[in-house]
């Protein structure tokens, strides 16, 4: 009765809530698609420095043996660790939509 007279609608207001929450999770499953892509491009990107420098450590250790015997290599190997975290950090956030 107090609904009545205030002129709320509880059923109407709860039936908009879950069709914007429905519409809400459809775009979302959208927007994931459309950036799969995307996601894939950027893991392939990070993981490609990793699988070379794996392969060369098995076939051939001695082209990365100087990484870590001459201190400008050791500069270099760390450099290329940052770089790579540093990259994948912003690859994840590029790919990463929120809305």
């Amino acid at each position: 009765m107090l609904q009545r007279q205030t002129g709320a609608n509880i059923v109407g207001v709860l039936e908009n809530l879950s069709l914007v929450i429905r519409e809400r999770l459809t775009m979302a499953a959208k927007l994931k698609a459309h950036t799969a892509q995307q996601r894939l491009s950027a893991v392939v990107m990070i993981l490609a420095p990793i699988v070379t420098g794996v392969m060369f450590y098995f076939l051939k250790p001695d082209y990365l043996q100087v990484l870590w015997t001459d201190p400008v290599g050791t500069i270099f190997f760390i450099y290329a660790i940052c770089s790579e975290i540093l990259g994948a950090l912003i690859l994840s956030r590029i790919a990463s939509v929120k809305f």
